[in-house]
């Protein structure tokens, strides 16, 4: 697992949605693999937790958010959307795990 802070403002993503990560299937045989950048769909949230900004507020707000999804956990999975799918080469996977590398940027998501 890599964690990298980004700030998202920088990032071409959907309106209303929140970039949850990158997922990479890599394939050993093959040496390739698929990517994926996951979004979170915020005013779905919001409109199954009726909590306005629910992911943008104080951690009891998003603590309170993250309840009610869990009471309607059968509509809230429809909030995960792939925003971008793409090729995985084995030097672009390289490149994704090397240390001061944008992800977002080899993948072409920054403005």
């Amino acid at each position: 697992m890599i964690v990298k802070q980004i700030d998202e403002n920088l990032l071409k993503k959907s309106e209303g949605s929140k970039i949850t990560g990158i997922l990479i299937k890599w394939n050993g045989y093959k040496n390739k693999g698929v990517g994926i950048v996951m979004v979170i769909d915020l005013n779905l949230i919001e409109g199954l937790t009726g909590i306005k900004g629910s992911f943008k507020n104080p951690a009891p707000v998003k603590l309170k958010s993250i309840n009610k999804l869990l009471s309607r956990l059968d509509d809230s999975f429809h909030a995960f959307k792939v925003e971008k799918e793409f090729v995985v080469t084995n030097d672009m996977k390289k490149q994704i795990m090397m240390a001061g590398t944008n992800p977002y940027a080899l993948i072409g998501m920054m403005r």
